[in-house]
């Protein structure tokens, strides 16, 4: 049996069925499968299916439990241990399968993953043979543990839904309905590559095409940027080596996933679970971390090289939260996701961001630091968007410029999310693999680079799909940043929104360059004049927050646009009107709007305050600084946002005129 090793994480799991004496041909519906050789302190697991039966019970080392007759457990044995599997049924004879699980001490742990490693590297890549510019090919059979635990579809499907066992090629040649680039991992000159699959009409895998890859061709179009306009679109062949390739319970693949629990995913039921039975799916050894978020961020499991999941753990941490309903931190999400993968130290890094809504909180981040980091890390976005108030465009552009796949899940996501999750896991469980030769010549100057996979079958059909190969990198800038949210008729931030204004606070002391305003909003109750006047104070409410909390007054000014600037024009949720009672942030560049027109000087911050929102209902953006006077506390109001001196002297001689006040441009 093969064994596959990681440095740090020996969770040797060889998949496969053990056929005992009691286990006739009309009971192939069974299966045992799980880790059989642990290094010494590693976390392993069992996993099970008996049809027909109800529960199973587990004995072995200093562990007896009963689960039911689908599951898996986690398992940590300090030696060598054989553990006794019973499936029990009413009605059913009783059923006794034995599993042993080796403890390798360190030594022959780094022996065994010393000659893996040696054997997977061994592995070339051909380039194509002279005659006809044709590859060698390098074909691997999949590993039988493959077929254990992937079944067929029965049941048309248009996702990626099984894997068939090798058959005659020409049937499988007719049988086959689609071709799909399930990911491109690099894109680089030197070693591109990209990862495809031959579907039939129920989803499944059609496996032995890699001896045939004269029935492929691969080619590359790429479309000139407009900054660089002598050169021309190029469109080329892609001469290519293949082969059949597997990543399940794989060392050397790490997954994160992110769940986005923020309130626009209130109606959505099922996400969690689906998360979970996904992760369960791709094998013992694979590196897993699920972390779920709205504008707050929580790890459902840290990050260890040395241990895996304990699932019944899992499955009650990632329980909503009792006060689920924020904001979302779509963009930080993605990005604190990336950094765990960074961590991780393996070969092969996946990202699944699953949301429901918009970036709205994520502040200091970007989607450039999200596609950048992705690039810098090799990791591949896949993205879900969940019902129709999901940011689809982001999300596309996410998965499409790191190489992965964009999916969209319409409102009854309890039906097909799971199908997206099972054809991302069944996409790293058989694949083909096609590496790009040395030679290959993609335009450096294009916006976009698209690839085309297509496959000739024996009845003369072309099955294709073009994928973006590479893209020039888009920044798209958040329609809303949040800081708070507020009940009905309060001026105080909900407190669920600490975390997020102290966060800022910080960030305004460690950067004292940095000036933001804070933009007040009503929901659409009530009347302009007083949801004006009212948002106002939620803004000042903010600030004051960020004062007490070491923030420099000068680096922060207010402005309120009461109900005329809401995220949700008809509310129709709860949620929704909440989402509507906010304070927003704008980052300034005072360097853009250098001039200020200094106004009225008061004793007290309160009637500075009032004064404050005395001008913004006037229409001007205004704020308020503290300074002395003999050493007297003195607040002085300020107009903001002049571009020009001469616009700051226009206004200011109106305003003399309008208000007989002194006042004077800065």
């Amino acid at each position: 049996m093969k064994h596959f090793f990681h440095a740090n994480t020996l969770l040797t799991s060889a998949c496969l069925l053990l056929w005992c004496g009691i286990f006739s041909f009309a009971q192939q519906t069974n299966l045992l499968t799980g880790s059989k050789e642990i290094k010494q302190g590693d976390k392993g697991f069992i996993a099970w299916r008996f049809q027909d039966y109800e529960t199973v019970q587990i004995v072995g080392d200093t562990l007896r439990v009963i689960r039911s007759a689908r599951d898996m457990l986690t398992i940590q044995p300090g030696k060598t241990t054989t553990f006794t599997i019973t499936a029990l049924g009413k009605g059913k004879p009783r059923l006794d399968t034995l599993w042993r699980v080796r403890v390798l001490t360190l030594a022959e742990a780094d022996s065994i993953a010393l000659a893996e490693a040696n054997a997977y590297t061994s592995v070339s890549t051909n380039t194509a043979a002279s005659r006809g510019g044709q590859p060698e090919t390098v074909s691997s059979s999949l590993p039988e543990s493959i077929y254990l635990v992937s079944q067929a579809s029965t049941l048309p499907s248009e996702y990626y839904a099984g894997i068939v066992r090798n058959a005659n090629q020409n049937s499988n040649e007719i049988s086959a309905k689609k071709i799909q680039i399930v990911r491109i991992p690099d894109n680089s000159l030197e070693s591109a590559s990209l990862h495809a699959v031959v579907l039939d009409a129920y989803g499944n895998f059609l496996p032995s095409f890699a001896q045939q890859p004269n029935k492929f061709s691969l080619s590359l179009f790429g479309i000139a940027d407009s900054l660089a306009p002598s050169q021309a679109s190029l469109s080329s062949d892609v001469v290519f080596s293949m082969r059949e390739a597997s990543l399940y319970d794989s060392p050397n693949l790490a997954f994160t996933v992110c769940v986005d629990e923020s309130a626009s995913m209130k109606r959505f039921s099922g996400v969690e679970q689906s998360a979970l039975d996904f992760m369960r799916s791709l094998g013992g050894r694979v590196e897993k971390q699920i972390l779920a978020f709205d504008h707050r961020i929580r790890v459902v499991n840290p990050l260890d090289l040395e241990k895996q999941m304990d699932w019944d753990k899992q499955k009650q941490a990632l329980e909503p939260r009792s006060e689920q309903g924020g904001l979302t931190a779509l963009y930080k999400a993605a990005y604190k996701g990336l950094l765990t993968l960074k961590q991780s130290g393996r070969r092969h890094k996946a990202l699944v961001l699953i949301s429901g809504g918009k970036d709205d909180a994520s502040i200091l981040y970007t989607m450039h630091d999200v596609m950048r980091s992705a690039k810098e890390f090799g990791v591949v976005i896949y993205t879900i968007a969940i019902g129709s108030n999901a940011d689809t465009y982001t999300l596309r552009q996410m998965a499409e410029f790191t190489g992965g796949r964009f999916y969209a899940v319409n409102d009854d996501a309890r039906k097909d999310l799971p199908r997206v999750l099972k054809e991302i896991s069944l996409s790293y469980k058989a694949f083909y693999e096609l590496i790009f030769s040395s030679g290959t010549k993609v335009q450096a100057h294009s916006a976009v680079i698209d690839a085309t996979l297509s496959f000739k079958t024996s009845d003369n059909r072309t099955l294709s799909e073009t994928k973006p190969f590479a893209l020039s990198e888009k920044n798209v800038y958040s329609t809303h940043q949040i800081v708070a949210t507020f009940a009905p008729n309060s001026f105080q931030p909900d407190a669920l929104y600490d975390q997020q204004v102290s966060s800022l606070a910080q960030v305004l002391k460690d950067n004292p360059e940095k000036v933001i305003e804070l933009v007040g909003h009503t929901d659409m109750q009530g009347n302009d004049g007083i949801n004006r006047n009212f948002a106002l104070r939620r803004a000042q409410a903010v600030k004051s927050r960020l004062v007490s909390l070491g923030a420099n007054t000068m680096q922060i000014r207010l402005r309120s646009v009461g109900r005329e600037k809401p995220v949700y024009y008809f509310e129709s949720e709860e949620w929704q009107s909440r989402l509507n009672r906010r304070v927003e942030l704008r980052w300034l560049d005072p360097t853009l709007v250098p001039y200020e027109i200094l106004a009225e000087a008061v004793a007290s911050e309160e009637e500075a305050m009032r004064l404050e929102a005395q001008w913004n209902a006037r229409g001007y953006d205004a704020y308020y600084d503290a300074f002395l006077i003999n050493r007297i506390p003195a607040y002085r109001l300020k107009l903001w946002g002049f571009a020009t001196l001469e616009s700051a002297e226009k206004t200011k001689n109106l305003l003399q005129q309008q208000y007989r006040l002194p006042l004077k441009v800065q």
